[in-house]
């Protein structure tokens, strides 16, 4: 039997609510590593939890404020791999994901599942920004806005290079 049970993806994390629920993991800690900065449904989850840890000092008073006991939630940051922090070659790494240095990049992503029309977002940035710019669209799991995405890059203006992602 595991000692604590810990879960970073709030569906494995709704998945322990429902069996705490059905009387399972009664004598072992469960908590979670809430991993994003919006609240949707997610206070729900943390109330059938021991503890959630929260990314963003923000978000304690939305918990706080849907009802979740403040003893069951506490704001530890978003955790990061430390290798983000060591220095790059911007320049080189640009080049190699397929970028011009000298122009400007916006990254959107559009969460795990592929939240919202994406790709209307995308189409609205391309015709309303007129400065050259690249794109860096990562879709996630989502195939349909992933292969919308791959069509659009053929009918933006000229301007806008768009690089389509899927789950990175």
């Amino acid at each position: 039997n595991p000692s604590a049970v810990i879960s970073t993806f709030y569906g494995a994390a709704e998945i322990l609510t429902r069996l705490r629920g059905q009387g399972e993991f009664k004598d072992i800690p469960v908590g979670w590593l809430h991993t994003d900065y919006m609240e949707g449904y997610f206070p729900r989850i943390s109330k059938g939890l021991d503890t959630s840890f929260l990314p963003h000092e923000e978000l304690e008073k939305i918990w706080s404020h849907a009802g979740v006991d403040p003893g069951k939630f506490m704001t530890t940051g978003m955790p990061l791999n430390p290798k983000i922090l060591d220095p790059i070659d911007r320049n080189a790494f640009l080049k190699a994901q397929g970028l011009d240095p000298k122009v400007k990049t916006i990254t959107l992503a559009s969460g795990a599942e592929g939240v919202g029309d994406f790709p209307d977002i995308v189409k609205q940035l391309a015709t309303h920004i007129t400065l050259p710019f690249q794109l860096v669209a990562v879709c996630a799991k989502n195939k349909a806005h992933f292969d919308k995405l791959t069509k659009l890059q053929k009918q933006l203006p000229a301007h806008v290079k768009l690089i389509v992602k899927g789950f990175t």
